[in-house]
């Protein structure tokens, strides 16, 4: 199975207000993760270039454990654990510094895209077969239904600063929606234990979104799609939620 460690220092910067690693910067050093596996791989940008492809994220399921807090150091190992005919299976492990406990763990879902034919391509065409050895079946993902109900609505303006250099919103921002979409006096009684994201496509400058959010025990739904057309769903978010200590 092949891996890449890579380590991090906690910043204030990426801290919340309680000096816990923020949600936002999880998934940043998610896919930062996930990007310097690629490269040490040789599967990286150049690769993709020369070959006209790319990667697009399809879905996450984050398994929290307990938060790392400002100034902490920390090792994500990331490990391709599974393929499918045009999907690449992902595990990373946050890790404390003496790599004995397990803060945080995430499975990853990858699709290989064609730029050309503008759909997937076949992994076993251009994966380095040492890439494919010893891997294990894909892991379930248990697709996120669409909404029945939504107990509240928020509108989410998609300005400059969610978009990336591919020109879309990057996939952080909507977990960062969903949180947004949540009353700030719930989210400092609970604690975040599970985040599963499913993205469906991407929003771009100047679109509109509304963050459709449903409340059950235990657990939030958030359906974000554009205004304009409800039809129209860029993610599926769940968050899932425990009691806080104290």
């Amino acid at each position: 199975m092949s891996s890449h460690i890579k380590p991090y220092q906690v910043a204030a910067y990426e801290c919340d207000q309680e000096s816990r690693l923020s949600t936002a910067t999880i998934f940043n050093w998610l896919q930062d993760s996930m990007d310097k596996f690629s490269q040490a791989h040789h599967v990286g940008p150049d690769f993709c270039q020369s070959h006209g492809l790319t990667y697009m994220l399809k879905a996450y399921d984050v398994k929290l454990n307990l938060l790392p807090t400002r100034n902490d150091s920390v090792q994500m190992d990331t490990q391709l654990c599974a393929f499918g005919p045009s999907s690449l299976f992902f595990t990373q492990d946050l890790y404390d510094q003496d790599h004995k406990k397990i803060l945080l763990s995430a499975v990853s879902h990858v699709v290989l895209i064609d730029l050309m034919k503008k759909r997937p391509a076949r992994v076993k065409d251009y994966m380095p077969l040492h890439l494919l050895d010893n891997l294990t079946q894909p892991p379930p993902f248990t697709p996120l239904s669409p909404l029945d109900q939504a107990h509240t609505t928020r509108v989410q303006e998609i300005t400059p600063d969610y978009i990336d250099f591919n020109q879309h919103v990057n996939n952080t921002h909507y977990i960062t929606f969903a949180e947004r979409a949540l009353d700030p006096v719930f989210l400092k009684k609970a604690r975040l234990e599970r985040i599963r994201a499913a993205y469906k496509q991407s929003a771009k400058m100047g679109d509109t979104l509304q963050v459709n959010t449903k409340i059950a025990p235990g657990f939030t739904d958030h359906q974000i799609s554009s205004t304009t057309n409800p039809n129209t769903v860029f993610a599926r978010v769940r968050l899932s939620w425990g009691q806080r200590n104290g």
